[in-house]
């Protein structure tokens, strides 16, 4: 297999014959990145448990104050306290938290 050449988009798009891409180069190229970006979109959703952690983080360090003021929930994640409360209540079912500290998480965040 001959190594990537890089390519003149630019060149490429306006059919600039010195440019060294033929036109079979250029297809090539598009069907790959179409088949690359296809695997990707087909991947599981990797945030998912990023995102369940830094909510349980999160939600574990205002509990000692009530909960996390509505203005620091929306900042931090962009979405409305009451979200944020069923987005952390999924996340304790799904991640392995302390029993304790899911009680304690579900008292301060009761579902809506």
């Amino acid at each position: 297999m001959q190594p990537a050449m890089p390519i003149d988009r630019h060149r490429a798009c306006t059919g600039d014959p010195d440019n060294g891409v033929t036109r079979a180069q250029l297809d090539a190229y598009r069907v790959r990145r179409r088949q690359r970006l296809h695997l990707l979109r087909q991947r599981p959703d990797e945030t998912t448990p990023r995102l369940g952690a830094e909510l349980i983080q999160f939600a574990c360090r205002w509990t000692p104050y009530g909960r996390a003021p509505d203005d620091e929930v929306f900042e931090k994640f962009g979405m409305t306290p009451e979200r944020f409360a069923g987005q952390l209540l999924e996340a304790l079912k799904t991640e392995e938290c302390a029993p304790d500290v899911a009680a304690t998480l579900r008292a301060t965040y009761p579902p809506s």
